[in-house]
């Protein structure tokens, strides 16, 4: 019996063997699929966190475009006003003065000459000068007005406007 003993004892080592190098795959497998999958947590770790960064600029950015579209809505509205108040200063008539001429002779008769641009003694002024706000000049003569030809005041802006006729 001796010889039956001793092979079933190799025996019981050998699959105790087998069992404990399926064993040990089995593990090593499982560790390196553990690995792969820890180095993949890791990159999108790294991605997320270089999105997050972006998202960050970006939030920024955008806020900065919103407060330069605030500041240029105030801008524009505070133009407006000035745009307003020089028409309506316009339309008052309060420039009249400036852009027309009367003769004497027939002021006295009823009657006023037609209004002329002061640079070119043409055309009827169309185009308001601002600051000052004198409507002296044509829509032609404008562009190439540096000062008011009434005042001299430097100008700064200039407004078509739609006379009557």
């Amino acid at each position: 019996m001796h010889g039956f003993d001793h092979l079933l004892l190799h025996h019981g080592e050998k699959v105790s063997m087998e069992l404990r190098n399926l064993f040990l795959r089995r593990i090593l497998a499982a560790a390196r699929r553990l690995k792969a999958e820890e180095d993949e947590i890791g990159r999108k770790r790294c991605l997320s966190q270089a999105l997050e960064e972006r998202v960050h600029r970006l939030r920024v950015e955008a806020q900065m475009w919103r407060d330069v579209a605030l500041s240029l809505e105030s801008v524009a509205g505070a133009l407006r006003c000035d745009l307003d108040r020089g028409l309506a200063a316009a339309a008052v008539g309060d420039t009249e003065s400036a852009c027309c001429r009367s003769d004497s002779a027939a002021e006295a008769n009823g009657r006023m000459r037609k209004r002329a641009c002061r640079s070119c003694r043409e055309a009827e002024p169309s185009v308001v000068l601002l600051p000052c706000r004198h409507l002296c000049v044509c829509a032609a003569c404008a562009p190439a007005t540096v000062a008011c030809p009434v005042c001299s005041c430097s100008k700064r802006a200039s407004v078509l406007v739609n006379t009557p006729h």
